[in-house]
C-alpha cells in the first residue's frame, strides 16, 4: 500500500487493486479526478469530476467496496461548545477503513475533540491522518489530545499552514518523505509512534 499527499486533507491510498481517494475537492490544485473509490469528508466542498464508474461514499454509515471495509462517522467542522449556541458548524465524515489489514483514520477537517464513543467506534488504528496545520480549525492541544486517545502507530500530518505550533505541543520529531509505503504490521515500531509529513504530489 502506498499513500500519497495531494495538499490540504486529500490523499491517495492505492494497493494492487484499489485506486482510493480522500477529498479531491476542487480547489485543492493537485486533486486527482481518477479513482476506484472516492471518500469524502465534508460535502459543502466541491468535488473535481469523476468517471460514472467511480464509487463515492459521502455518508455516515457502514459500507464495503472491493474487499475495503469502511465506516464513517458523523463529526463536525468546529467546536461541540458551540452547541449551546445551536451552530455546530457544518456536519463532516471521519473514515475509518482497512487495507491490506491495516486499520487508516482520516478525520477529514474535524473541528472538535472527539468522545469515548468514537474511540471506542474507531477502535485500533495504525495509521492516522490528523489536521494540524496552523489554518484548520483544529487546534494544537485538541489534536495532541486526540493523538493521545487514540494512540496510533503512525501519524501523518495534513492540512494548510505550517504544522510547527503542532510538533511543539506533542513534541514530536516529523519524519519528511515522498510517500508512506506500508505492507504489514510488523514494519510500525513497537516502542514509539511515527510522525509524518508527505510532500505533496
Amino acid at each position: 500500500m502506498v499513500i500519497t499527499w495531494h495538499g490540504d486533507t486529500c490523499f491517495t491510498i492505492k494497493n494492487k487493486k484499489t485506486n482510493l481517494v480522500i477529498d479531491p475537492y476542487k480547489d485543492i490544485k493537485e486533486a486527482p479526478n481518477k479513482a476506484d473509490v472516492v471518500l469524502v469528508g465534508n460535502e459543502n466542498r466541491e468535488l473535481v469530476k469523476f468517471p460514472e464508474e467511480t464509487i463515492i461514499f459521502n455518508w455516515p454509515g457502514e459500507y464495503e467496496t472491493r474487499g475495503i471495509p469502511i465506516i464513517a462517522l458523523k463529526a463536525w467542522d468546529k467546536s461541540l461548545s458551540d452547541e449551546k449556541d445551536k451552530n455546530k458548524g457544518n456536519q463532516v465524515n471521519v473514515f475509518k477503513f482497512e487495507v491490506e489489514g491495516i486499520n487508516i483514520c482520516h478525520l477529514t477537517n474535524i473541528g472538535h475533540s472527539i468522545k469515548s464513543d468514537m474511540v471506542e467506534d474507531l477502535g485500533d488504528i495504525d495509521v492516522l491522518f490528523i489536521p494540524a496545520g496552523d489554518s484548520g480549525n483544529l487546534p494544537a492541544k485538541k489534536a495532541h489530545e486526540i493523538l493521545e486517545q487514540i494512540d496510533p502507530r503512525a501519524i501523518i500530518l495534513m492540512g494548510k499552514g505550517s504544522f510547527a505550533e503542532f510538533l511543539k505541543e506533542s513534541g514530536a520529531q516529523i519524519e519528511e518523505r515522498e510517500k508512506f509505503e506500508v505492507t504489514v504490521k510488523s514494519q510500525f515500531q513497537e516502542d514509539r509512534t511515527e510522525y509524518v509529513l508527505l510532500q505533496k504530489s
